[in-house]
Order: C-alpha cells, then sequence, then structure tokens
C-alpha cells in the first residue's frame, strides 16, 4: 500500500496503474513509436489473460452444469459446498487478468471484519465493477463472500414490459438456483432459510439500487409520493428484504453492516447497457482495463441498520462521496497494487480448474457404463429373488431340517454311551462310591 496524490477525473484516466509519470515522458511516448519487443510481450500478456480468462470460464460453466444436473436433485448442501468451492477457484484465477486495474482505498476507510455474518451494502454500477469489487472484498477481509440478489421489477409500464420481466426473472431464477444465488425475500421465513444455508462467518454482499434506474421523472413522483428525496448520482435503494434480514440478524452479537461506496468512470452513465458491460468486461478479460476504482467503508451497528430510513441516509452520503470524486476532491486514500496480487494462489486455481476441465470429460463418460452396469445388475438381481429366490430359500430350510436331525441323533447316541460309563469319582469325602447306592449295588451283585 502506497499513498497517492490527487486522483484523475474518470473522463481522463491515467494509462496505467504507475504512480508518477511527467508530462514531458508522456509527450515524447506519444511522439515515438513503442519498440517492438514491448509491443510483442504486451500483445502476448493480453493473448494469455484471455486464454486463461476463457479457460476459467469454461470450465466453470462445465462444473456449474454437471453439478446443477447431477448433485443439486440428491443433495443441496453438497451443491453449495461445490459452488462456494467454484467461487473462491474462480476469483483467485481471475483476479490474474487484472494487471492494470488500481485500486484505492479511503484512508479513513473502516476495516472489514471476518468473523460472523457481516453485511456490505453498496451501489451497483457495471458487473465488471462488481467483479472487482468481489476481489477487493475477498483480499480485504479473506473469507467468504456471497451476493444476496434482488432481480424483481416492482412497477412495469407496459403488458410487455411486463411480460418481458417476468421471463427475466424466470430465467434469472433458474440460474440463481443453479448457481446456488441467495435472493432477497420480504418474507421472514424465507430469509431465515436462506440464512440457515450459508456458513456460519460469510460476508454478505447486497446491491439495494438495482440494474435498472427508472426514467427521472418516475423516479421523482415516486420520491414525492413516499416522501424521499432524490439523488443527483445514484437511484433510490430498495429495502425489499433489508429490513427482514436486518431483523432476522438484530440479536447475532459478532455481525455488523458495512456501507460500501463504490466510485468508477461507469459512474457517468445514467443508464444501464448490456453491451457497454460486454466490452467492458472484454477489456478485463483481455487485461487493458485502465479504469481505477475507489472505495470508501463505513462502519455501523446493527441497531443502526434496523432504522427505516437507513438506507436513504447512507445513499446521501454516498451521492456527496461521488460528486466530490467527480469534481476531485478526494486527495488522501491508499492504493492496491493488483499486479502481484496473490499471484501464486491464482496459479494454483487456475491449474485446479484446468484439470477439473481436462478430467471431467473422461469421468463423465466413465460415469454413464458404470451407471449402465450398476442399473443391469440390480435388475437381474431382482428377477433372480423374484423367481428363484423362492425355490433356493426351501431348499435351504430342507439342508436346515436335515442337519437338525443329524444333530439330535447324535446327541442321543452320546447321553446313552455316557450312561454305562464309570461315574465321577471325586475327590471330597462328602461324595465317597459308598454314599452312591446305584453303584455300590451293582458292586455287590458283581462280587
Amino acid at each position: 500500500m502506497s499513498s497517492s496524490s490527487q486522483p484523475p477525473s474518470p473522463t481522463q484516466l491515467p494509462p496505467s496503474s504507475s504512480p508518477t509519470t511527467s508530462n514531458s515522458n508522456s509527450d515524447n511516448d506519444t511522439s515515438t513509436p513503442p519498440p517492438l519487443i514491448p509491443a510483442v510481450l504486451i500483445l502476448f500478456t493480453q493473448i494469455t489473460s484471455f486464454t486463461l480468462s476463457l479457460i476459467t470460464l469454461s470450465s466453470v460453466t462445465f462444473l456449474l452444469l454437471l453439478s446443477g444436473l447431477f448433485v443439486l436433485p440428491i443433495s443441496r448442501p453438497a451443491h453449495s459446498r461445490i459452488i462456494s468451492s467454484i467461487q473462491s477457484l474462480l476469483l483467485s484465477s481471475l483476479s490474474l487478468s487484472l494487471p492494470s486495474t488500481p485500486l484505492h482505498l479511503t484512508n479513513h476507510s473502516s476495516p472489514l471484519g471476518n468473523i460472523g455474518r457481516n453485511i456490505v451494502v453498496c451501489n451497483f454500477t457495471s458487473c465488471r465493477d462488481v467483479f472487482l469489487l468481489l476481489i477487493l472484498i475477498r483480499y480485504l477481509v479473506g473469507s467468504e463472500v456471497r451476493v444476496l440478489g434482488n432481480f424483481q421489477q416492482k412497477n412495469p409500464t407496459d403488458v410487455n414490459d411486463g411480460n418481458k420481466y417476468f421471463s427475466k426473472e424466470y430465467y434469472l431464477g433458474v440460474l440463481s438456483y443453479l448457481l446456488d444465488l441467495p435472493l432477497l425475500s420480504p418474507t421472514r421465513q424465507e430469509m431465515t432459510k436462506t440464512l440457515d444455508g450459508l456458513p456460519a462467518d460469510v460476508t454478505l454482499l447486497i446491491f439495494p439500487e438495482g440494474l435498472n434506474r427508472p426514467p427521472p421523472s418516475l423516479e421523482k413522483h415516486y420520491a414525492s409520493t413516499s416522501n424521499r428525496k432524490t439523488f443527483t448520482n445514484l437511484g433510490l435503494p430498495r429495502t425489499k428484504g433489508f429490513n427482514t434480514l436486518m431483523s432476522i440478524l438484530h440479536s447475532s452479537p459478532s455481525s455488523s453492516i458495512y456501507s460500501l461506496t463504490l466510485c468508477t468512470s461507469s459512474l457517468l452513465r445514467r443508464t444501464f447497457s448490456w453491451s457497454e458491460t460486454l466490452h467492458d468486461v472484454k477489456q478485463l478479460l483481455r487485461g487493458q482495463a485502465k479504469t481505477e476504482i475507489l472505495v470508501d467503508i463505513k462502519n455501523f451497528t446493527l441497531e443502526t441498520g434496523a432504522r427505516t430510513n437507513f438506507l436513504d441516509d447512507r445513499w446521501a452520503d454516498k451521492d456527496r462521496f461521488i460528486t466530490k470524486y467527480l469534481r476531485g476532491e478526494i486527495r488522501e486514500y491508499r492504493t492496491f497494487d493488483s499486479r502481484y496480487y496473490n499471484v501464486l494462489t491464482g496459479l494454483i486455481s487456475l491449474g485446479r480448474l484446468t484439470a477439473i476441465l481436462v478430467t471431467s470429460p473422461i469421468i463423465v463418460l466413465c460415469v454413464f457404463p458404470i451407471g449402465w452396469c450398476t442399473v443391469w445388475f440390480y435388475i437381474l438381481r431382482e428377477v433372480f429373488r423374484m423367481y428363484l429366490g423362492d425355490r433356493r430359500r426351501s431348499l435351504n430350510r430342507r439342508e436346515t431340517e436335515e442337519i437338525q436331525g443329524y444333530e439330535d441323533e447324535d446327541r442321543t447316541r452320546s447321553t446313552r454311551t455316557e450312561s454305562n460309563f464309570t461315574p465321577y469319582f471325586p475327590s471330597t469325602p462328602f461324595a465317597s462310591p459308598l454314599s452312591l447306592g446305584g453303584w455300590g449295588r451293582k458292586e455287590t451283585k458283581e462280587e
């Protein structure tokens, strides 16, 4: 970590994450073409990072399909453990493709805790920024991070829009079911069930703002009818499921809530666009993302988070902080160099994902013949028990009866032979041969 000077405006981002560059050097660099060897190295780095990202995403997709088809119908806890391990491997391996993304943290930010179920409330900007935020939180906390999603649309303006949002919710619901993505629910019973399925120490990441911002006229109308304030750079936060979550975690002593403000260049976009987001993700995977990310973290207790106007107050603070960021008034922060972040763990995770991607088709090809043979063996066993089981049982019963008859005859024969033998002669005078009348009478008769 190192302190930096005033960050540049989001419209004029630096070409690299180097802390200091002079104007004369930058002019000379732009006037003269780059040498051949650095250009080849840059091209090799971009191709390598894109190839590694492609291998990682394909292996993760294949693992998710296998787990969703074969593990999820049998055991949901086992599927959750598989998803958690895949998530950690994915974040560790994809962190290798972030060499040009500086991560800044303000000096007055609170440290994130890794004990208990902590909640991080953040504003939503872009899918790429969410990915960077997951890596940053994993770097700061070091524990498991889960995203609590809320994909429902409140007020569709048209019937066709309602059908479109319904189909989108259906597909996102299926995706969240396969990915084991917990959803915010307004009912206490469903939220309790969701929290019971999560680990004891986990960081819950929540984006109450949502993906799509409504038009300004509708947002102002909704704010006026509900006595809420509108914001310049952010949309109105949705409290659906958040208040229920606060009421459930109210009795947990080790839990806390963090308000995280995320500042990137995508804040200049007033609407969410999938094309721009996909372009940003493609640049990120190719190692060409020049965007910086600035994060501010504030800690609050659960009692403060349980208030009704908690999200509105936090969003007002976020709006003021983002306004200062856009003006370039934030000068004190710490920089995390993502170039050397978790390189060894990322390489190991990438190797594990590659090995899984290579061995998974072989395992699948072996599973089907083994399963087919097992099914036929079970069918033949049941047929044998159905048609030949009674006959075998009768034969066994007849054999046991014959054996018992032989044992009874041997037992009676042994008792007859034992009665003709001389009785036991004790060594005590209390049972002398003279006291046994039968034996004494036999001796007198023989004499």
